[in-house]
């Protein structure tokens, strides 16, 4: 069984390398490498000279989903692994991956972050273990990829038709491809000791951006009968879920009683302490008192890309209609 491993790229020379090179060092050897270079300032064939790495180039900015689907359509093995040109894989993935789909009945195959990363910053350390929390305390079997790092059988992306190119940025290109192939029926399958490391640097602004981005695209997903069913939407609790909504309500508190803002103050701790006692026992009382502070911020942040996306729909709905109307 041969796996495909393929990798967008986008100005990523500072981890593509050990990127390649944490790959060449995998137990196995049956597999090839596929990078899709997405018109990166750099070329990437500057820099990647090893000629069992397939490099293609697009001729414009395209965007992760056209880019893996680029890379796809180049693989030659049964498995396609799809990696970020930030993740650094262990000696034993691609053996366990192979063994994984050899003995079970799973189509796809999702794995997630280490809980060590490279970065030494609260934000990077942040991000990364709370996108590894929410994993670790969702279900096996579920109806999402996580595009970080994900394997599938190539005919079911295939029978698919790959990521939906709509999703230039990386945001829910992933999301949406999961609910596209758990809707025919593939079954997706999260192995939560299917770890990698994830060598992505944050700051303050480029944290919030990214979650403002992706929480906005995400209100075409939002079911709020699987919601209520699971008790979570992919990764995020609904404890996290129902703070989004406090949020305003914590804001508003402060202006009109310091015993309102003290109640729901609470409320939100209590809501998020299963992530902060999480992060308590990785990082400590400081890291866990930061994480509480900046998840209120983050959080608003959320509210405010949530409220925007469903006024963003409504008036696209209004005005479709009148399309339909006038013609």
């Amino acid at each position: 069984m041969k796996i495909s491993i393929i990798i967008p790229a986008y100005n990523s020379e500072r981890t593509l390398v050990n990127t390649i090179k944490y790959i060449f060092n995998s137990k196995i050897t049956d597999f090839e490498i596929i990078i899709v270079d997405d018109f990166s300032t750099k070329k990437i064939k500057d820099y990647i000279k090893n000629n069992k790495v397939k490099i293609f180039r697009n001729k414009r900015n395209m965007g992760p989903s056209y880019s893996r689907n680029i890379g796809a359509q180049k693989a030659k093995g049964e498995i396609l692994l799809f990696l970020d040109s930030d993740i650094y894989i262990k000696k034993n993935t691609l053996f366990k991956i192979i063994e994984i789909f050899k003995k079970k009945s799973i189509d796809v195959l999702v794995g997630l972050f280490d809980e060590r990363t490279p970065n030494n910053d609260f934000f990077s350390n942040f991000y990364n273990l709370r996108m590894r929390k929410g994993l670790l305390d969702s279900l096996e079997s579920i109806d999402f990829v996580y595009g970080a790092v994900f394997a599938v059988r190539k005919f079911a992306f295939d029978s698919v038709g790959g990521f939906n190119i709509k999703y230039k940025n990386a945001s829910i290109e992933d999301l949406e491809l999961g609910k596209r192939l758990f809707a025919k029926g593939y079954k997706i399958k999260l192995d939560k000791n299917l770890e990698v490391i994830h060598d992505k640097k944050f700051n303050f602004v480029r944290l919030l951006k990214n979650d403002f981005i992706r929480s906005l695209d995400r209100v075409d997903f939002i079911s709020f009968k699987n919601l209520l069913k699971y008790k979570r939407f992919t990764h995020s609790s609904l404890g996290q879920i129902i703070s989004v909504l406090l949020t305003p309500v914590l804001l508003i508190s402060i202006l009109i009683d310091i015993k309102f803002f003290i109640f729901f103050s609470t409320l939100f701790i209590l809501l998020n302490l299963n992530y902060l006692i999480y992060f308590f026992k990785k990082k400590r009382f400081l890291f866990s008192l930061q994480s509480a502070c900046f998840l209120f911020i983050d959080l608003t942040v959320a509210f405010i890309a949530i409220f925007y996306g469903i006024i963003r729909r409504i008036i696209e709905f209004n005005l479709y209609k009148k399309m339909q109307k006038i013609l």
